[in-house]
């Protein structure tokens, strides 16, 4: 599931879509691409361990950056990361949270699951 980055605090050039919760590179180089993310309670209905990955997802590639198993009886996930993207004026990137539990289908977050989130992408190179 992309995770709901839906509230800009700047935006200089109009690269972030709240409503896809997508980054678009404006110009092809090197772009810093950061995140953190809090959610409350990330379990599945059934509140079972859960097995996560959380991947930076853009155009032409997918950074697996975190993956960990927590217990049914922890409530908080706090994970931060940053990767350099290679990317081609156009290109998008966003942030993707994969849950499962077993041989389960994968749960579902609400967007109030997430407590605090930031995404942040800007060209460096």
């Amino acid at each position: 599931q992309t995770v709901p980055f839906d509230t800009e605090h700047f935006d200089n050039n109009a690269d972030f879509n709240t409503g896809t919760y997508k980054f678009t590179a404006p110009v092809t180089g090197k772009y810093l691409l950061i995140y953190c993310i809090a959610m409350v309670s990330p379990q599945d209905e059934a509140d079972a361990s859960q097995q996560y990955s959380v991947t930076v997802v853009t155009s032409n590639k997918h950074y697996l950056i975190f993956a960990f198993r927590h217990d049914a009886d922890q409530t908080f996930l706090l994970d931060r990361m940053s990767v350099i993207a290679d990317m081609d004026a156009g290109d998008t990137a966003y942030l993707k949270i994969y849950m499962r539990n077993g041989t389960e289908s994968v749960s579902k977050l609400e967007a109030t699951d997430f407590t605090r989130q930031m995404f942040f992408g800007s060209l460096i190179a």
